[in-house]
């Protein structure tokens, strides 16, 4: 069937190019975009009013002008009002699809609301599956809520879809998911419900496909395809299931399970099919809910792409992104390319979308943009808008890219036009039109030279074809600036650090002289190492600011690029070349250190001995000149006193030409003089005689010397030093042929005689002891004196017991030095235990043994009988008692006795007298 110009012209404007009804899109935290209708250009909208975690949905005319808005509860007109009869309506900005706009099949001015509720508390109830119909024409065309809250299902989840049934009539699928009841009856959600829209009415008796699913989550996705052959579901934690759909009876079949690999992020939320309808995408998360769910970090999200053409379509999943994010909503947009909602938790949004700029392309040709829509300072959540897929469905590709991805966006460069060419029917009418406006056909019909920036459509109408048949193409053309491609200054003065050809050059350093007066937000430069891989945009140096050249003198080629377009470029070429460096070699200083003291670490260096080999002059440096700006070289390399133990010195040599330079490092090493320490004793008041203790034959091989409390003792050189002790003595003894040195340190002990300062004397008694108290600075041993001879050898304990009555001298004498003997006079006195006076000549009678000539007793011995009567006083002056009593001999008996010493000790005790 042929159709008027008339027509045509009318389906051109009409519902074959509805997408631009989904020009507008308000969602999140009053955020919003528009979509160009002539250019394809995003930009951010600030102006909306909705604020929602979730759900909303917006229309637009056909020619992308806004009409309203609305998170499922309130609806704003195109002011950002609230339009009239506008709230409560049964939606929830907590519902994952809360609404969808329906266009009334052929009457523009009328528009079904659908929306679904949600339950958020175990109190809560849902109003479940209602519409409402909004007429934009009241209200001077800022519309009007003219019926509100019409339930179909009581209860449902939070999926909704729309796809058109028929093109000649315009009729349209909505599409929900429930219960098999419908009710909230416990029981799964398993049962998709169909609704039919006319251009007359609802069909109310919806058309259900009971699944096995196994669903009992409410939140997620729900997508047809744009062709409204698949449609996917989203259950979050309770599965991702793949579905067939027809369009003619609105059933629903062939359910397919689909896994996600990735384990960390693999609760399907979001979901969305390409314009092509072959590539499915699904935006995934952990779903973390409880303590911590504020905290960003704890979020994970993934987005993967399917081919649903695949024999098994799981294994051909492809992750484009995996990150730190919360969940969040999937939505084709005009361009064709899809949008992702972003958020960092469930309460706390983020200022961007995301964006699959080429979903029609297989794995990461798709070429996902995270943070790709600046939202002008507003921030996405989880939603965003869904529309009617048909909207989106992907026109015949009149581009024919050379990547072979089929697409509606055509960038061209300044100056350049393009053949946009459809398919060639025999017999078919071609309708061209540009901005709208038709234009002349070509000698080929089914061509179209495209030389200006603006939107290409073509309506195709094949002969005897219905409505429904009609084909139709689009082509957003955008013209870029080609840039210029600046001459750039050669990088020739590059070190070549090791002097093998090779070095790590940042090729970006003159990029700025590149693109003289040209933006880098609008253009980028490349780099190549031919210039046919820089026309051709192959083999681009990935890392061009870290770069290892292949020649010593190598041609480098800048592409300058626009961004918009990067085959809209430029190409110059600049050269790398590499100079060497000077030679240089190192090594450690080892050295024995001879500064005082000797032993910490610190000496003289002469640090040109590290320098082995060089080709210029060099400086040395206490801090890295590479790191250290403000280093400065070391004033006296020849000698030079290191600060810390194992310092680290840096050299450098210059090619004072050139400016080159190499740097090395060497380390001081210093080794400790042997410490060795001596103790030398003395007596007092006497001189002590000091030596470096090097033996005889190798005295000669040694300078010394001498130190008195760590200060050179001037002319004190020798071997030996004899001194009267006034500090602490040492010696510094020098190898001749090494000079190392030995330090050698005294420990100047004073020793001398004992001074007695007590005798204590314990006599009279079976067991007589003496003990000797004595003062001195030496070591002593002790010893008793008899009669010139030794009684008892030295001992070093000042202890004598077991003494036998009689007269001694006791000895002292200094065993640490020899330092002298001292002598005391010591006593013991002792009685009989027993006499016998028998007249035999023995034992005869009885008296105190003192042998003292100085030990005096001070008055008589008084005796006494057992029972306690005097029997005798006997003066120290006589022979004895004879064991009278007035001449009376007194009988065998033990006798008691007291004496009294000048000393004025008192001594009481007794004895036997045996007949």
């Amino acid at each position: 069937m042929k159709y008027s110009f008339i027509v045509i012209a009318c389906l051109m404007h009409g519902f074959l190019f509805a997408q631009f009804e989904a020009a507008n899109w308000y969602f999140g935290e009053n955020a919003g975009i528009h979509f160009n209708s002539s250019t394809g250009e995003v930009t951010a909208l600030t102006d909306g009013k909705i604020n929602t975690y979730e759900g909303s949905s917006s229309i637009s005319d056909e020619d992308g002008n806004l009409l309203f808005y609305t998170d499922g509860t309130t609806v704003y007109n195109r002011n950002h009002e609230v339009m009239e009869n506008g709230y409560f309506l049964y939606g929830n900005s907590s519902s994952t699809q809360s609404a969808i706009v329906v266009p009334f099949p052929g009457n523009d001015n009328l528009f079904y609301i659908f929306t679904v509720d949600t339950v958020i508390s175990n109190s809560d109830t849902s109003e479940g599956f209602n519409y409402s119909i909004v007429d934009i024409t009241e209200n001077g065309g800022l519309g009007r809520v003219t019926l509100k809250n019409q339930n179909l299902l009581s209860y449902s989840s939070e999926k909704l879809s729309a796809v058109v049934r028929d093109c000649e009539t315009e009729s349209i699928w909505v599409i929900t998911l429930s219960t098999a009841t419908g009710n909230d009856d416990g029981t799964q959600f398993d049962t998709f419900y169909a609704y039919s829209i006319n251009d007359q009415t609802i069909d109310t008796t919806p058309v259900k496909s009971i699944v096995i699913s196994g669903v009992t989550e409410r939140r997620g996705a729900l997508k047809l395809s744009p062709d409204g052959t698949k449609l996917v579901s989203a259950n979050v934690g309770d599965g991702l299931f793949l579905y067939d759909f027809d369009t003619d009876t609105g059933t629903v079949s062939n359910q397919q399970e689909l896994s996600i690999k990735t384990t960390t992020s693999n609760q399907s939320y979001g979901a969305e099919f390409s314009s092509n309808n072959r590539y499915l995408y699904i935006h995934a998360s952990n779903d973390f809910n409880g303590n911590g769910s504020d905290i960003a970090s704890n979020h994970r999200s993934s987005l993967i792409q399917y081919d649903i053409e695949a024999l098994n379509i799981s294994d051909s999943q492809v992750t484009l992104d995996n990150r730190n994010l919360f969940r969040g909503a999937l939505q084709l947009g005009p361009d064709g390319k899809i949008y992702r909602a972003l958020a960092s938790t469930y309460d706390i949004g983020l200022p961007y979308l995301g964006v699959i700029e080429n979903p029609n392309a297989a794995g990461t040709d798709a070429n996902y943009n995270h943070n790709a829509i600046d939202l002008g300072g507003n921030n996405s959540t989880q939603g965003l808008p869904p529309f009617i897929q048909s909207f989106f469905n992907q026109k015949i590709d009149i581009i024919h890219a050379s990547d072979g991805v089929e697409t509606s966006i055509l960038p061209l460069c300044v100056g350049e036009t393009y053949t946009l060419r459809a398919e060639e029917i025999t017999n078919a009418d071609y309708y061209w039109t540009y901005n709208g406006d038709q234009i002349a056909n070509q000698t080929e019909p089914w061509t179209m030279e495209a030389n200006k920036e603006g939107v290409y459509r073509v309506l195709i109408t094949p002969e005897s074809a219905t409505i429904c048949e009609l084909i139709e193409g689009e082509a957003y053309v955008t013209f870029y600036d080609i840039p210029v491609a600046n001459p750039t200054s050669d990088i020739d003065s590059i070190c070549d650090v090791d002097n093998d050809g090779t070095e790590t050059i940042d090729l970006t350093i003159n990029e700025a002289e590149t693109l003289g007066s040209q933006s880098d937000q609008d253009y980028q430069v490349v780099y190549f190492e031919t210039l046919i891989d820089a026309e051709s945009d192959t083999n681009q140096i990935s890392t061009p600011s870290n770069y290892t050249n292949l020649f010593e003198e190598q041609d480098i080629y800048a592409r300058v690029e626009n961004l918009g377009n990067t085959n809209c470029y430029a190409v110059t070429s600049f050269t790398i070349k590499l100079i060497g460096t000077p030679q240089l070699e190192t090594k450690d200083i080892t050295q024995c250190d001879m500064s005082s003291p000797y032993n910490d670490g610190l000496t003289i260096f002469n640090l040109n001995d590290a320098v082995v080999s060089f080709d210029t002059d060099v400086l040395f440096y206490d801090t890295n000149p590479e790191t250290t700006s403000s280093a400065s070289p070391i004033t006296s390399p020849n000698a030079f006193a290191n600060t810390i133990e194992n310092q680290i010195i840096y050299v450098r040599a210059t090619n004072t030409n050139t400016g080159c330079y190499t740097d090395q490092s060497f380390s001081l090493i210093s080794i400790d003089a042997e410490i060795t320490t001596e103790t030398a004793y003395y007596c007092t008041d006497t001189e002590v005689y000091l030596n470096a203790g090097i033996s005889a034959s190798e005295m000669n091989n040694y300078t010394y010397q001498w130190l008195l409390n760590d200060t050179v003792i001037s002319g004190a050189t020798s071997y030996d030093y004899n001194v009267f002790p006034n500090g602490s003595y040492s010696v510094v003894i020098t190898d001749k042929t090494t000079n190392c040195v030995e330090l050698k340190t005294y420990n100047l002990e004073e020793s001398g005689s004992a001074t007695i300062t007590d005798i204590k004397v314990e006599d009279l008694r079976d067991i007589n002891t003496v003990t000797v108290s004595t003062t001195g600075l030496g070591n002593y041993e002790y010893a008793l004196f008899k009669d010139g001879d030794p009684y008892t050898a030295y001992q070093s304990s000042n202890y004598f017991t077991n003494v036998y009555p009689g007269h001694y001298i006791v000895k002292v004498k200094d065993v640490k030095n020899n330092c002298g003997i001292s002598e005391a006079n010591v006593d013991i006195l002792g009685f009989p235990k027993f006499f016998t006076p028998n007249g035999d000549g023995y034992h005869d009678t009885w008296k105190i043994d003192n042998e003292s000539q100085t030990l005096v007793l001070r008055s008589t011995i008084l005796i006494f009988n057992r029972y306690g009567q005097l029997v005798k006083e006997l003066r120290t002056t006589d022979e004895g008692w004879d064991g009278t009593q007035n001449g009376t001999p007194l009988p065998s008996d033990d006798y008691w006795f007291t004496l009294t010493l000048e000393d004025g000790r008192t001594f009481k005790s007794h004895f036997s007298l045996k007949r």
